[in-house]
């Protein structure tokens, strides 16, 4: 009976102010990044090593082959983890994993390859630069499964025609 009443209940009217809420904290100065001024004598900034930020260094980043499965899909799947994790995502699709430590990002990367409903998410430790874009992937992992055979094919040589 209750749904019914949800059903046939009218929708509520949009009022002026609604719109403005949706950006309510876009603006706010506490988010932005701060910089400094900083005087320069050269051509040539050398940046000092106290002024490199070791934020990214537990960080993976991964790719989804195909569509996107979906930000809840990506969050079900690094459950399986069982490790800590923040996750944001890139605008040219790319997925950015925050971990906990240099362990914990191994263990995550020799877990297995990682698919969520027939699409595989490719996940390596994001290097020092990197740039997102899609030039990055130029080879895809492909699995197989070769059923029975024979000795004579258990070689390189072989195996490389095989597949």
């Amino acid at each position: 009976m209750e749904e019914e009443a949800a059903v046939n209940e009218k929708p509520k009217a949009w009022t002026k102010g609604d719109s403005s809420k949706i950006f309510k904290m876009n603006r706010v100065v506490s988010n932005d990044v701060r910089l400094n001024f900083t005087k320069i004598d050269s051509e040539v900034v050398e940046i000092p090593s106290h002024g490199v930020s070791r934020e990214w260094d537990f960080t993976l980043i991964g790719y989804f082959t195909g569509r996107f499965p979906g930000l809840k899909a990506v969050h079900d799947l690094c459950k399986t983890w069982g490790f800590k994790y923040s996750l944001k995502s890139h605008d040219s699709g790319w997925l950015i994993f925050k971990l906990g430590s240099e362990k914990e990002m191994g263990d995550v990367l020799s877990g297995g390859s990682y698919s969520k409903w027939g699409r595989t998410l490719m996940l390596k430790k994001m290097p020092l630069g990197f740039r997102f874009d899609n030039f990055e992937i130029s080879m895809i992992p492909v699995w197989i499964k070769l059923k029975f055979p024979p000795l004579c094919c258990w070689n390189n040589d072989a195996l490389s025609l095989i597949c």
